[in-house]
């Protein structure tokens, strides 16, 4: 199960922390709002280091106010078992 476990706070921008089967993440969106960068830019980042980075990368599912939203989140530990 996916929830939303806390929203932390970083240089004034909300940022979601997500909890998938133990594992704490961070949408992608929302960390690109926290450090001030175009999140496109961010995406882009992520697709030219995708081999190094992949082990940290991953699509979940993640409740919004219109249901479940898939969306890309970062895990400092690179295990999310959902990204395949």
């Amino acid at each position: 199960m996916t929830k939303v476990i806390k929203i932390e706070s970083f240089q004034g921008i909300p940022v979601r922390i997500i909890q998938k089967n133990d594992q704490g993440m961070i949408p992608l969106n929302d960390v690109a709002d926290g450090i001030g960068i175009d999140r496109s830019g961010l995406r882009q980042l992520l697709k030219r280091n995708e081999r190094v980075l992949s082990e940290y990368v991953g699509k979940v599912m993640i409740p919004s106010p219109s249901g479940e939203q898939e969306t890309v989140c970062l895990s400092r530990d690179g295990d999310i078992d959902d990204r395949k």
